[in-house]
């Protein structure tokens, strides 16, 4: 497991980046798979949140719900392939946010557009990539 009540946060999410990095670097071809929240977050990547200029795979931060350890931008754009799985009415709206033009810091699932290779797979009509 990735959460244990015995380390903290900050050394849980160190000690999880470096095996996605050690797995990435053995690896000749990665996807990665993802959602997108009603607001437009990816991962545990929040509107406005702090992680977005980090430096290293997966960060952590403490949002209004939880502390939160995710994915961050420089992972993203390290993987091979991407797949965003948006499915519902309730994301029609995000949906749309998410194909405008717009700052990334407010619906961050637009890093998504600007990845090597991305599938969108949604029940929405009229999306078009």
């Amino acid at each position: 497991p990735v959460l244990t009540k015995t380390k903290p946060i900050d050394i849980t999410t160190r000690d999880y980046a470096e095996m996605v990095n050690t797995l990435l670097n053995e690896t000749n071809f990665s996807i990665g798979l993802f959602g997108m929240g009603v607001d437009g977050h990816t991962a545990g990547l929040l509107p406005y949140n702090p992680v977005m200029e980090s430096h290293t795979l997966y960060d952590y931060y403490e949002a209004k719900d939880f502390k939160r350890i995710t994915a961050t931008p420089r992972l993203i754009h390290a993987l091979d392939d991407v797949v965003l799985y948006a499915a519902s009415s309730d994301k029609i709206e995000a949906m749309k946010m998410f194909m405008a033009n717009g700052p990334i810091s407010s619906i961050p699932a637009r890093l998504l557009k600007d990845v090597n290779k991305l599938s969108v797979f949604t029940d929405i009509e009229g999306v078009r990539i």
